[in-house]
């Protein structure tokens, strides 16, 4: 290549090593991504061979072995964090469901039903867009190296998170949770303290018997679960924050509490370990909303059902907001604001006092 030429998209290079043997390297821009891949030769020639050869159609193999290649390609140029994300959401939604099937077999319609599939199995609208944009972006890419000729997600809508209204259960359906969940499994205890608490599902997995101060009535918030990785982090806010809990409460995670509760979880898995949210939907937490015929409940749903009770209750904003972990209380308006209707009609009730006093007699 003439020098100061720079190389167009899909070039490559080639370099003789110290070994004598001769290194083929070439990227393609697939969307913001720059994709790599390498390969090295006993012959300049077999390297020359190579780099031409890369744009004519190749055995595409099953989409199982293409994501995990490209998932290799894309790995020095993405964050850990993507990285770390997407390749769950590969090994977890897609190799599972699509993964033997050929790549130039795979069409719309599968696509399709692997998504609806994904509902079936509990799996939320934004964890069916995520995986979904992953295997679109995977195909892009596929299409740029003529795996296959066309995406067949091009045009294919991906499920649209829904945001609706967040759904409470009343006082009474919180008794017939409770009822179910402490006749079905040890870990009652710990739902009653989720309930009461209104933790995000992360911190309730997170949560360890060091963070529970029966002397003081409360527990320390100070850590989550990721969801991927399965691994401790930071609250979402990364503070953290106390929460006082009724007495009935305090009174269940004593008596539940081990002998040798230091470093040990409050609502452990099987093993002792951290829960995988698949797994907990599927027990204990799917057998308990079953029994109690609570079936739409998901774990958030305790997290906003603590919120609603409380602000129907008409314990202030601010005190409700520090409960729930949230930066500010305009956050916890912005979310809870419909729950308290009856505050508008109080407002209207006492400015019609001022501008419609009664008359004295």
């Amino acid at each position: 290549m003439p020098k100061g030429q720079k190389r167009g998209n899909g070039e490559g290079g080639i370099t003789k090593k110290p070994n004598g043997k001769y290194l083929a390297r070439k990227a393609k821009q697939v969307g913001n991504e720059l994709l790599r891949s390498s390969k090295t030769f006993d012959t300049r020639k077999d390297a020359q061979d190579w780099l031409k050869g890369q744009d004519q159609p190749a055995a595409a193999g099953t989409i199982g072995e293409w994501l995990d290649a490209w998932m290799e390609m894309r790995k020095p140029d993405i964050s850990n964090k993507t990285y770390s994300h997407d390749k769950w959401r590969v090994d977890t939604h897609l190799k599972p469901r699509i993964g033997s099937t050929r790549l130039r077999d795979l069409t719309r319609e599968k696509i399709v039903l692997m998504l609806a599939q994904m509902a079936t199995d509990g799996q939320s609208d934004s964890e069916r867009q995520k995986a979904g944009a992953v295997l679109r972006n995977a195909l892009g890419s596929a299409v740029a190296f003529s795996r296959i000729p066309v995406n067949p997600m091009a045009e294919l809508k991906l499920p649209n998170p829904k945001r609706d209204e967040k759904r409470a259960m009343l006082p009474d359906q919180c008794v017939a949770f409770l009822t179910a969940a402490e006749s079905l499994h040890q870990l009652g205890y710990a739902f009653r303290l989720w309930l009461d608490a209104g933790l995000r599902p992360a911190e309730m997995f997170a949560l360890c018997w060091d963070d529970f101060h029966p002397d003081k009535s409360e527990i320390k918030v100070s850590g989550a679960q990721d969801g991927v990785t399965n691994e401790r982090k930071d609250t979402k806010t990364g503070k953290v924050r106390t929460i006082e809990l009724a007495p009935s409460t305090v009174a269940a995670m004593l008596a539940a509490r081990p002998p040798l509760w230091t470093g040990k979880l409050v609502m452990p898995d099987s093993r002792g370990g951290a829960w995988w949210q698949s797994n907990f939907l599927r027990s204990p937490f799917g057998p308990i909303r079953k029994k109690a015929d609570l079936e739409w409940v998901t774990p958030y749903t305790m997290r906003h059902t603590m919120a609603t009770l409380l602000l129907r209750a008409h314990v202030p904003l601010k005190v409700v907001s520090e409960r729930l972990g949230h930066a500010d209380v305009m956050t916890t308006l912005k979310h809870y604001a419909h729950v308290m209707p009856g505050d508008q009609q109080r407002a209207a009730a006492v400015m019609e006092g001022f501008l419609n006093p009664p008359v004295k007699p």
